[in-house]
């Protein structure tokens, strides 16, 4: 293999690779020490038996201490025993993993419950009130609870959603956030999320309320169905308070209360409407003196009259709310005030506090002694954090979100972290769920409305621009990497938050702040993009971040929108990838207006984005390698200041005059090439999903040309080609990698619309000429070293896969040479093949998978065995439910049609299943199609005696299995068996000619083997028996599917038959209301 080859595979560590290193590594003082550690989970006689690294890493794993999908324990535990390079290699690979994190779920908490978003108060006694809801929602499937703020009502209902879902493992357990239509929808979409309902995330606020109806159409009908109705799901509505959304909440719960299967809890400070008030409402009245006193007894210890008078006392003033009182009995407990200086304290700051809003008039002065000692008490590092919290999700905020806003200001960032969270958890502020770097914080929505309060408006926006930089810094556009968009993903949500927090705000009108918002916009987009099912969103950002910067160069708009109407030149591939004359020329005039605004740009905004851009490992280990640094040079993913003169004179960073002067260019070549890619991704799955056929191609030979998107690329490619251009000045072996990827990325658009044989030629010739030219050079990206040889692995891949396209075209196009063409189509593809294995770190690996599996597929049939693996490892690789998931599932459902075996059909109706919870409506039915045409496949094949295997296959040695072939079925090896032999018996009593003249010994010979044919055919007729009985208890079974099928068909008309009369009668009573008026 070439050099480069293995540079990029020690770039990334695979499982193997982890396990095979932490083996080798381990000593046997180490082993010592994991022991003493391990005591409690490993027994005696297990120790015994472990001899060295080998031994203990297959004891963990057989244990399941660490599996493939999680190490975070393992990494503790190296952690711990100051085993700091194994660490470093457990943590390596833990940032490969190829995870999603969805946005109701998180590590360390169970799927089915968003329990980070029903946060608890640290000291909640069950109280009267709460009680009296406990009954009625048991006895009737759904309470209604109304009552003031902070009277308990929300933490009432979480409460019993802890105590559900203890009894209801599999259940669905959720909270719908009711106060506004943004909390609402974000509510439903994650909801949808974990339903596998995959929907795009919309933010257009213009058509919100319409949206909200129809994806809780779609939840309701998913909680109605056969999967869900097994179980019993509670559903929380909280919050109902927003009069423009009161019908519609209203009108949800209504149809959450009709469902059999769904309990549902309700919360409003307000009336609900009559009917339902009278069958489920309830009110929650204030906690009583001997709650009060019970609550503050558990956390103090309280026995003494006066200490009772006292509380009793500070109750009254309180109004006897739940949440004043937690906090209050928090603070007596961790400061040793006493209950009497606690009242006074409390009695003379409620006089100075102000009131802002009947929101908060009874929480001022608890909050305001909290907060104040807990800021006193807290490092100042620690509490800068606080700062940041208003602008963030406040429900969903990761570990690495906090440490990384601490990282270059503190030298013991972890133990600041730590310091503030668990002060947070001690006074009732935020919930902590999760373990180690899985932890995820929520925050009180009263808490957070608390800490903005306080604030003033200059100090809001200098706090917002300090995250707004942050998340630049952070959140990168280049999103390939498996490590880049797992940190993308962690911060995507809050990221959102903060950018429609500026919006609401109206954020600063400087040039920096807006400048960054455009950067900020664009590296969401990208993650919307490459996510799964998000382009829509990834759309909505692309045209923001365009409009920022457009914005920046007004003049420029008209003559972009102008040119969308043109037609598409196709005579070269040079014509299709840089456009006409018109569009070469305003490119050029664009770049000089970018490169004489960016001169605005403050030299110490540039510098400072060099430096603390956080980098991926790989990236750094570029940067070491070419800079010649070493790894105490740049110990983070960061660059340290000290080394940047020295990267400069490397030439791995480019002078920061000339970073400055192309940076605009460069964002705005890198916004048009990722918008125009995502338009042609929105046009495919629009493609996709009107397709319903089972012979459709996954990747089709031709698509529509969309202009808008064409006019784009053009305008990217162009000021791309002058970015290279201009570096190349620098030194001659310098170049724009946003050149060489948008070229690419052109032709690899462009091959899907190719008609002529002398452009596919053309277009052989430019790759070829791209790998023998590419191994020489250095690619920048904004400045900074990105790809060069021995960190090209990605490229090449890419380019392999386009040359295998090339050549299955010319196939077609050239008859005579077909041959020919299709042996160098194998031949990329076997190069693919090589590098498959260093592909783990890049997401594109399941895409790679695929085009493998479709050539094999088409072309060789004697390869039918390595495309169905490859088909399966697209599928198996794909986490993420993206659009190529879909395909690889269809593409293995064709592939079983075409050449598939019987115990494909089983494989395929598994993956079926899974790709079916994670479909959005639309895919639904293609899905639900093929699952009956592959069941009615698999019959007919059964019923005609092709495969005896059916009956007894099993989708888990299926997927083990990896031989060619298998052992025959035991009854169909017996039957052939004894039909030989009846053959032979047969054959032998023919043969004795009718003019013989036996003898009693013949006689008894022909007897013999005249009993012995009788018992054969005998047998032969039981094992056919046999074999019909289990066709027809097959076939028994699959009535009893469709049976039950109707049952639950035949209750769901029922549901809706009591719908309908519920409907009736509240149509009755509205009548009789308006006619009593």
């Amino acid at each position: 293999m070439e050099k480069h080859s293995e540079v990029d595979a020690e770039l990334r560590i695979d499982y193997d690779s982890m396990c095979n290193k932490i083996a080798k590594e381990l000593t046997t003082e180490d082993l010592k020490e994991i022991k003493f550690l391990l005591r409690a989970d490993i027994g005696k006689a297990t120790w015994e038996n472990i001899k060295d690294g080998k031994d203990l890493v297959t004891v963990l794993e057989r244990r399941e201490y660490f599996t493939r999908n999680e190490v975070t324990k393992l990494e503790k535990l190296f952690t711990d025993v100051k085993l700091s390079t194994l660490a470093t290699v457990v943590r390596q690979y833990n940032d490969c993993i190829p995870r999603m994190l969805k946005i109701d779920e998180s590590e360390g908490i169970a799927r089915n419950y968003a329990t980070h978003s029903m946060t608890i108060v640290q000291n909640f006694v069950e109280t009267e009130n709460y009680r009296r809801m406990e009954e009625i929602i048991n006895r009737k499937g759904a309470v209604l609870v109304k009552g003031p703020p902070g009277a308990g009502k929300s933490q009432n209902a979480f409460h019993y959603a802890n105590k559900f879902r203890k009894d209801h493992q599999q259940s669905i357990v959720w909270r719908v956030h009711c106060k506004s239509t943004r909390e609402m929808h974000l509510s439903y979409t994650n909801l949808m999320l974990r339903l596998g309902i995959r929907e795009v995330i919309r933010y257009s606020e213009s058509d919100i309320n319409e949206c909200i109806r129809m994806m809780f159409d779609r939840v309701y009908k998913k909680l109605t169905e056969d999967e869900y109705t097994q179980h019993t799901h509670l559903i929380i509505m909280d919050d109902m308070e927003s009069p423009k959304t009161a019908q519609e909440v209203h009108e949800m719960m209504e149809y959450f209360i009709i469902a059999k299967n769904i309990y549902v809890i309700g919360t409003s400070q307000h009336r609900y409407s009559p009917m339902l008030t009278y069958k489920y409402g309830t009110e929650v009245s204030k906690m009583t003196d001997n709650e009060v006193i019970e609550l503050f007894k558990l956390d103090n210890n309280t026995n003494d009259t006066t200490d009772i008078s006292e509380i009793k006392e500070l109750a009254k003033k309180m109004d006897y709310l739940p949440l004043c009182l937690a906090l209050a009995a928090s603070y007596i407990r961790i400061t040793k005030t006493s209950i009497g200086q606690y009242n006074r304290n409390w009695s003379e700051l409620q006089k100075q506090a102000h009131e802002i809003s009947t929101e908060g008039k009874k929480f001022d002065a608890s909050y305001i002694l909290t907060l104040e000692k807990l800021e006193k008490d807290l490092p100042e590092s620690s509490k800068k954090l606080l700062q940041y919290i208003p602008y963030l999700n406040n429900n969903t905020i990761p570990i690495q979100l906090l440490e990384s806003l601490l990282e270059y200001d503190s030298s013991s960032t972890e133990t600041d972290v730590n310091t503030l969270l668990a002060a947070l958890h001690d006074y009732s502020l935020a919930a902590i769920s999760g373990k180690g770097v899985t932890r995820i914080i929520a925050f009180h929505s009263v808490t957070v409305w608390f800490l903005d309060k306080r604030k003033s408006e200059s100090k809001r926006q200098e706090e917002r621009l300090f995250l707004l930089r942050h998340f630049c810094y952070y959140i990168d556009n280049d999103a390939r990497l498996t490590e880049t968009m797992n940190r993308n993903v962690k911060f995507l949500e809050h990221a959102c938050c903060l950018l429609r927090s500026l919006e609401k705000n109206g954020g600063d009108s400087c040039f920096e702040t807006k400048l960054f918002e455009c950067y900020l916009c664009c590296s969401v987009g990208v993650t919307f993009h490459l996510y799964g099912n998000t382009q829509v969103s990834a759309d909505y950002f692309f045209k923001k971040a365009k409009m920022f910067l457009l914005k920046l160069i007004p003049h420029e708009l008209k003559i972009y929108e102008g040119l969308k109407e043109r037609n598409v030149d196709m005579s070269s591939v040079e014509n299709f990838l840089r456009g006409n004359d018109e569009i070469k020329s305003k490119s050029n005039e664009l770049f000089r207006t970018l490169t004489r605004k960016a001169r605005e740009i403050p030299d110490d905004m540039i510098k400072k984005f060099v430096l603390m851009k956080y980098r991926s490992c790989r990236d750094i280990r570029l940067l070491r390698e070419y800079g010649k640094l070493s790894e105490t040079d740049i110990p983070k993913n960061q660059i340290p200041e000290q080394c940047l003169q020295k990267l400069i004179d490397c030439k791995v960073i480019l002078p920061l005059e000339d970073v400055k002067e192309i940076f605009l260019a460069e964002l705005f070549a890198t916004i048009m090439y990722n918008h125009s890619k995502n338009m042609v991704f929105i046009d495919e799955a629009k493609d996709e999903n009107e397709d319903s056929s089972i012979d459709s191609k996954t990747h089709t030979s031709e698509y529509r040309v969309n202009k808008e998107a064409l006019h784009e690329y053009h305008y990217a490619l162009n000021i791309a080609a002058k970015l290279d251009d201009y570096i190349k000045e620098i030194s001659t072996n310098l170049h724009s990698v946003r050149y060489i990827l948008t070229k690419r990325g052109g032709i690899y658009y462009f091959m899907r619309r190719l008609k002529s044989k002398e452009i596919t030629f053309e277009v052989v010739e430019i790759l070829n000429e791209m790998i023998k030219s590419g191994s020489e050079k250095l690619y920048f990206d904004f400045g900074v070293l990105k790809m060069c040889k021995n960190y090209d692995l990605y490229q090449r891949c890419m380019i392999q896969n386009i040359l295998r396209m090339s050549n299955l075209v010319l196939s077609e196009q050239v008859p005579t040479e077909k041959e020919n063409y299709i042996q160098q189509a194998l031949f990329h593809c076997d190069k693919m093949e090589s590098i498959l294995s260093e592909m783990e770190p890049w997401i594109a690996l399941t895409s790679v998978h695929l085009d493998i599996a479709e050539t094999y597929m088409t072309v060789v049939s004697p390869r039918a065995e390595k495309a169905k693996h490859h088909f399966k490892m697209a599928f198996e690789k794909q986490e993420l439910p993206t659009r190529y998931k879909l395909k690889a599932y269809k593409s293995f459902v064709r592939f079983c049609y075409q050449k598939g075996e019987v115990e494909d059909f089983v494989l395929a109706e598994d993956f079926s299943q899974k790709v079916l919870r994670q479909a959005t409506n639309e895919q639904k039915k293609f899905i639900e199609n093929s699952i009956e045409n592959l069941r009615k496949e698999k019959s007919k094949r059964l019923s005609d005696g092709l495969d005896y295997k059916l009956a007894t296959c099993d989708v888990s040695s299926t997927y083990s299995s990896n031989e060619d072939t298998e052992t025959k079925n035991k009854d169909e090896q017996k039957v052939e068996e004894l039909s030989e032999k009846a053959k032979s018996s047969t054959d032998n009593i023919n043969s004795v000619r009718d003019d013989y003249v036996t003898t009693p010994n013949d006689d008894m010979a022909m007897e013999e083997k005249s009993q012995e044919r009788k018992q054969i055919i005998s047998t032969l007729d039981r094992l056919e028996q046999n074999i019909v009985a289990k066709i027809e208890e097959m076939h028994e079974k699959l009535l009893k599917v469709e049976i039950e099928r109707l049952d639950v068909d035949k209750k769901r008309l029922e549901v809706e038959k009591e719908r309908l009369e519920l409907d009736k009668e509240k149509v009755r009573l509205l009548s009789n209301k308006g006619n009593k008026t």
